[in-house]
Parts: structure tokens; C-alpha cells; sequence
């Protein structure tokens, strides 16, 4: 956190990542879907304690990660679960800073996902900003099948307002 607040003192955004936890995992999610099998208490004094710690302190953003926490969510990975980003940070902790998620180009999210599908799961659950790291030709068809997706539901629409506001605090902070 002494880090984290010496670059917001310099002007620099700072990201708490990969919530809710990554640390315990022995995959990486670069290649496959990993699974934390903690209980909960565990998960709240070890994985989650930085995420408290780094949201008293303000932390302005939060990058997702691709890992399935059962204890949390026993069906999907923490970047697709509104029990994890949305009823736990958000609701549960009061947190209003910007969630992005991690890269959906990463087997973890990629190898059950097209980027359309993952991108509009992730902005149900609560995410605000997505990743997409060597889109290529598949980006301009994913921002198209997504746009249709928001223009469709007025749930996601309500999420997209939301998270713009939440992104241009973000952006105008001092």
C-alpha cells in the first residue's frame, strides 16, 4: 500500500490486481482455469485481506481474476461472478472505485468463451472495463456484438452509465 499511495501521490492510477486473489493458485491462468478450493474463513484472512486493506486506503481501480473460488462462487471464475464483484465489492464493501477485468485472451476465460461472451458475463457481474490485449480482426467484431448486447438490455445499459461515470471520476481525480 506505501507503494501504491507513492505513485497516486505522483499522478499515477493504481490497480489492486487480480482480485479476489491470485497467490494460492499452483495453474496459471494464462493457460488453464484455476480453482481455489479455500473456505471461506480462510479466503477472508488471506486472499481477501489486501483487497480490504488497499479499498480503506482508496484504491481507485481492481483488476478481476480469472480463478473460480467455490467458497464465493462454485461456477464461475471471479471475472464473470456478480456474487463476487457485484454482491461482495460492491454491495458488501461499499466499493465504487473502476473494475477491470484481466485479459480475455487467457485460456482460463478463452478456451469456454468468445470475447462477446466473456465481455457481456463480465459487465453483468460488475466489471467496468475490459481487456482485451491482441484483439486483432476479432476486436472490432467483439466491440460490435457487445455494443448490441447493452443496446438490447436496459440492465446493461444501467451498467454502462454507471461504469462511465464510475471511469470519468477516475479520470478527473486530483
Amino acid at each position: 500500500m506505501a507503494f501504491a499511495e507513492g505513485l497516486q501521490k505522483a499522478g499515477i492510477v493504481t490497480c489492486g490486481k487480480h482480485f479476489p486473489g491470485h497467490g494460492d493458485t499452483h495453474q496459471d491462468s494464462h493457460l488453464t482455469l484455476p480453482t481455489v478450493k479455500r473456505s471461506k474463513s480462510v479466503l477472508e484472512k488471506v486472499e481477501l485481506f489486501p483487497f480490504r486493506q488497499a479499498i480503506q486506503k482508496k484504491i481507485p481501480m481492481l483488476m478481476t481474476a480469472h480463478v473460480v473460488f467455490p467458497a464465493l462462487d462454485p461456477k464461475n471464475p471471479a471475472t464473470l461472478s456478480k456474487k463476487i464483484l457485484t454482491d461482495l465489492l460492491r454491495k458488501k464493501w461499499k466499493y465504487n472505485g473502476v473494475i477491470i477485468s484481466d485479459d480475455f485472451e487467457m485460456k482460463a476465460i478463452s478456451e469456454k468463451y468468445s470475447h462477446a461472451e466473456a465481455c457481456v458475463l463480465s459487465l453483468e457481474a460488475g466489471v467496468d472495463m475490459l481487456l482485451i490485449c491482441r484483439g486483432g480482426e476479432q476486436g472490432l467484431e467483439t466491440v460490435e456484438k457487445v455494443y448490441a448486447e447493452v443496446q438490447k438490455s436496459p440492465f446493461l445499459k444501467s451498467q454502462a452509465f454507471q461504469s462511465h461515470a464510475r471511469i470519468l471520476r477516475l479520470l478527473h481525480r486530483k
